[in-house]
């Protein structure tokens, strides 16, 4: 695992040898992410963007890649030769009336799901979530969603009540340093990715300047 001179993110392998790139999103990932979104099942297209459509709007790609790196803070994984295929991103959004805390998303192709890639993809947004003095990342949760249940309250998470029968609220504390954000076997080995990847996101008052948007 390791960054290149004048490349933003960093590389690393996943499970059974798949090679990835993790960097920051950019405006020119607009059309990898609506790739990305056709190579989903409908099941996963459902539990992350709450609709099953075969295409995401060029508006919301276009939202979804015109990130400041600040309140809007996006990190991608993709195919590292081309540079061009999209795997999975994570996201967070702050909350303009309480600043320190943020929404946050995830969202894999099916292909690349349970390779932990969705682990490394979380790691590295609570180290930007820290840099940038976040203290609670939320999520809305679908009632009938199998994976985000399961496995982030063994990081610490919590879920709870919306007062809306059609989603449950995911809420998540941001401890600072790397300590682990629970005291699980699942939050250690979670720690231990802070450590690494720490020095290729940033550290916890580093925040990445905006880009200029053409």
């Amino acid at each position: 695992m390791a960054g290149a001179p004048g490349r933003p993110g960093f590389e690393l392998t996943l499970a059974e040898g798949v090679p990835v790139w993790v960097r920051p999103v950019v405006p020119s990932d607009r059309e990898g992410l609506r790739q990305g979104y056709r190579e989903m099942s409908r099941t996963s297209r459902y539990m992350r963007f709450f609709t099953a459509g075969a295409e995401i709007s060029a508006e919301r790609a276009r939202y979804f890649t015109e990130v400041d790196q600040r309140d809007h803070v996006a990190w991608c994984a993709v195919e590292p030769v081309s540079n061009l295929r999209g795997y999975g991103i994570a996201r967070f959004v702050r909350d303009t009336g309480q600043p320190d805390r943020a929404d946050f998303a995830i969202a894999l192709i099916d292909e690349m799901q349970g390779k932990g890639l969705g682990t490394i993809l979380l790691a590295a947004l609570y180290l930007l979530a820290q840099a940038r003095g976040i203290c609670e990342l939320r999520s809305e949760v679908l009632p009938d969603n199998p994976i985000l249940p399961r496995w982030l309250p063994t990081l610490g998470a919590s879920i709870t009540s919306s007062g809306d029968p059609s989603y449950r609220l995911l809420r998540w504390p941001i401890r600072r340093g790397n300590d682990p954000p629970a005291d699980t076997p699942a939050g250690h080995r979670f720690a231990g990715w802070l450590v690494r990847l720490r020095p290729l996101v940033g550290g916890q008052n580093d925040p990445t300047p905006p880009p200029d948007f053409d």
